[in-house]
């Protein structure tokens, strides 16, 4: 191993800044102790979409951003969330939680992705 190299366990992981969204104050609560037993920063815990925008003002100019859905929330409010999220265009991540995997809306929008060309850059 040179000099510049460092076995994996001793790099520095920059920690994620995380919002959460869903209609469980327990599952907002659980997954905030998690984060941040962690090491991640806990941006904001929205309960509704209208509440997530504004939690905007939060999460400007900040990196590292992920969004996570969780199950509860009605599947339109997390699709728009997606959307609003998307739009932001600074590289702000989504991961979704869904008990509606067999929802005709799911599968539509994983087949649009999975055949979609690649990402463009500023979306990584």
């Amino acid at each position: 191993m040179s000099e510049f190299e460092q076995p994996a366990a001793t790099i520095p992981q920059p920690g994620a800044n995380v919002l959460l969204l869903d209609r469980s104050p327990i599952f907002l609560t659980g997954l905030s102790h998690v984060f941040h037993d962690a090491g991640h920063s806990l941006l904001g815990a929205a309960t509704a979409f209208d509440e997530l925008k504004s939690l905007e003002i939060h999460i400007t100019g900040t990196r590292n951003v992920i969004l996570i859905i969780g199950p509860l929330l009605d599947t339109a409010d997390a699709f728009a969330a997606c959307r609003w999220a998307h739009e932001r265009g600074d590289g702000l991540r989504v991961i979704f939680i869904t008990r509606h995997a067999e929802d005709d809306r799911v599968q539509r929008t994983r087949r649009f992705w999975a055949s979609a060309p690649a990402y463009p850059s500023r979306w990584r």
